[in-house]
């Protein structure tokens, strides 16, 4: 789609304003022009009307070029305006392209033929360079917003290398870890991990560095205090930068957990087995899924005999399974019998 444009010419000879618009009618058509004879006129021109572009003399009436230039500037109008200058007069170009004009155009014997391109040149590269302004503001908005998640996130986000260095670490790690960054980027990141534990993280790097995308691992991390924190890390690699980008989580509240319930596993696991009653686990179709060494020891069964075995099938005469029956639909149910 061909692009059509309002454009302001200001010339007080009318001659050369006739040249220019049969130029125009001629060359583009599509364009829209407007006349006037002097920079007051012009004036009111831009503020009753919109317009894409300004081309003027440079010696009008009432004013120059260099004067409309200051007062687009002066009211601050965003519009690129082309100077026409005499022959010879590359001083008085010079000048105005200091203030801002957009191209200036010599007034020769066909000047007006050439003005309909040197405006679309003109039009065409200014919507381009607002393109860009915008695309860079939009890049710009992007990158302080990652920026900003990078910089408040509660999670430790790192850029390292492939040589085990960190390059950039946010605040959370001073946070979490009680040490400074500048300490943390200052040092090998294996001087940190847990003895019992770099070796498999180191591991992890080399893959990283031969190309695998992607890991995820665990490990014991130093703290500003001498202790260890568990940290999860998930760790992508980009073997064309020779970086890895780092999320690392702190779980060591979740380890802990784990660790507090083995021991309460084991804690069970020795009650179960020592208990000075018989005790068995059932499934909900009464089947034993574990007997104690009491069940067994009272009944005379091995564990094998047991695991799987309805429990009415192993404890109850053959007389009494309806009863029993019962009874297990009952506890089954929540009653205490």
């Amino acid at each position: 789609m061909i692009e059509s444009y309002h454009i302001l010419l200001i010339e007080d000879e009318p001659s050369h304003a006739m040249l220019v618009e049969r130029a125009f009618r001629q060359e583009s058509p599509q364009d829209r022009l407007t006349a006037c004879a002097s920079l007051t006129e012009a004036m009111q021109h831009l503020e009753q009307d919109h317009f894409d572009v300004v081309v003027t003399d440079f010696a009008l009436p009432d004013a120059s070029g260099l004067q409309l230039l200051e007062e687009i500037q002066r009211r601050r109008l965003d519009l690129p305006v082309i100077v026409i200058t005499g022959f010879g007069d590359e001083t008085t170009a010079v000048r105005a392209m200091k203030l801002g004009a957009a191209d200036y155009i010599v007034k020769s014997e066909n000047y007006a033929r050439t003005l309909p391109l040197v405006v679309h040149k003109v039009l065409d590269r200014r919507r381009l360079e607002h393109r860009l302004a915008e695309a860079e503001a939009r890049y710009r908005q992007l990158y302080e917003q990652a920026h900003r998640f990078f910089t408040l996130s509660r999670d430790m986000f790192g850029i390292a290398g492939v040589d085990g260095r960190f390059r950039y670490l946010n605040p959370a790690w001073e946070r979490i870890l009680g040490i400074t960054r500048d300490d943390l980027l200052a040092r090998p990141m294996s001087e940190f991990i847990h003895p019992d534990d770099r070796q498999a993280t180191m591991s992890e790097i080399h893959r990283l560095a031969e190309g695998v995308e992607t890991v995820s691992f665990e490990n014991r991390f130093l703290c500003g205090d001498g202790s260890y924190r568990w940290l999860w890390w998930h760790v992508t690699g980009s073997a064309e930068e020779g970086l890895l980008y780092c999320v690392a989580h702190d779980v060591t509240g979740r380890k802990r957990m784990e660790q507090d319930l083995c021991v309460q596993k084991v804690y069970w696991e020795h009650l179960f087995e020592a208990a000075p009653v018989a005790i068995a686990l059932l499934d909900k179709e009464d089947r034993v899924l574990r007997a104690n060494n009491e069940f067994l020891n009272l009944f005379g069964y091995t564990r094998e005999e047991v695991l799987g075995q309805r429990i009415a099938d192993l404890i109850v005469p053959e007389e009494h399974r309806e009863e029993a029956l019962s009874l297990t639909q009952h506890v089954a149910g929540g009653e205490t019998i």
